[in-house]
């Protein structure tokens, strides 16, 4: 066989291996993309976990150093219309989100954005700071 004969079926081999090695890593690709989840088609329910449901039976956490600042109020079962009220901690909390996890799922949530759960920083109270 001459030499530039050769030379060609080698160049036409290295070709063909790599295209065929990449068809097979995008069937493989496109066949675990069908099976993994998109999480672009989910829906996600963003809540506030304080204003979202409280664990039944109602009984709010009150912080012994700020107990004026959750509500004497059930503003789940009554109406809250002071803006004093809504200033205030409601009393929402893990186990209440956890208590309407099959409600989330009814409404065709797959996923929970929850707000952090952490402490406010207290109100300013004046002075001349």
């Amino acid at each position: 066989m001459r030499p530039t004969i050769r030379f060609a079926i080698a160049i036409l081999i290295g070709a063909i291996i790599p295209v065929v090695a990449l068809t097979h890593i995008a069937k493989t690709a496109t066949t675990a993309a069908q099976t993994e989840p998109d999480y672009r088609s989910r829906t996600i329910y963003f809540l506030l976990a304080d204003r979202f449901n409280p664990h039944h039976p109602y009984d709010p956490y009150i912080d012994p150093m700020y107990p004026d600042a959750t509500n004497s109020v059930d503003c789940f079962t009554q109406s809250c219309t002071e803006e004093d009220e809504f200033r205030k901690y409601w009393g929402g909390d893990i186990r209440g989100i956890v208590e309407k996890l099959d409600y989330l799922q009814h409404l065709g949530a797959s996923a929970i954005w929850v707000t952090p759960l952490a402490e406010n920083v207290r109100m300013y109270e004046g002075g001349t700071g």
